[in-house]
């Protein structure tokens, strides 16, 4: 890409490319979906060349899940932009439509890494903690009925966390990895397959883990 140097982080929601410079500055390009440039704008557009994300200059990583996009700053404060205002505002149901430029999501603080979801979000606070909000339909944010950050309970230590469709999946110092939510296909590492867990369960098998990462369910459709 043409000018993009001295990249340190990128996401990529397949509608919109936006990367984070060593200077802390944000850039993106590509289409628009409810503001997932976060030039300003909601109308569908397109930027051919990267351009700045205004009011970020200390910014360490950029996250993106669909049309939306959050980035950790350097204060452990998350800012985010883009379709999900639902997400953009802390799992506070407030208005409709996207958010076009950067907002400071509520309850965020002292984070160092984050694993957002298409219906939720979770951020790695550097006391090894992990707090996520959004929809909470399969237990992802446990035993609650609140929308807003909510702290993961019986887990600490964490290391690395990543959203997997319905559940989440999180990685410790001590190189093990424990899981939440849904089951329905296996997230969990255990049998029988079904039902949920809104506490974090040790994913038997699996050691000296460094790294975790998820994706989301695709239906396969065959060909003619």
């Amino acid at each position: 890409m043409p000018g993009w140097t001295d990249v340190v982080s990128i996401a990529d929601t397949g509608f919109t490319t936006v990367a984070v410079r060593a200077d802390g500055t944000v850039w993106s390009y590509g289409t628009n979906v409810g503001g997932s440039l976060g030039h300003g704008f909601l109308e569908r557009r397109h930027a051919s060349q990267p351009r700045p994300v205004a009011g970020i200059d200390d910014a360490r990583a950029v996250y993106g899940n669909g049309p939306t996009f959050y980035v950790v700053r350097g204060d452990g404060t998350v800012t985010a932009w883009g379709h999900d205002r639902f997400l953009v505002n802390g799992g506070r149901r407030e208005g409709r439509g996207g958010v076009p430029v950067p907002r400071r999501v509520p309850g965020t603080g002292d984070v160092v890494a984050m694993g957002p979801g298409r219906l939720n979000a979770f951020v790695l606070r550097s006391d090894g903690r992990v707090r996520g909000w959004g929809v909470n339909i399969t237990a992802v944010l446990g035993d609650t009925r609140d929308t807003r950050p909510t702290t993961i309970a019986r887990l600490c230590g964490v290391a690395g966390v990543a959203s997997a469709g319905g559940a989440v999946v999180a990685v410790t110092a001590d190189g093990r990895v424990r899981a939440w939510g849904s089951s329905a296909h296996g997230l969990l590492g255990s049998e029988p397959l079904g039902g949920r867990s809104g506490r974090p369960v040790l994913v038997a098998g699996l050691r000296d883990v460094v790294q975790v990462a998820g994706g989301q369910r695709r239906r396969l459709r065959a060909g003619p």
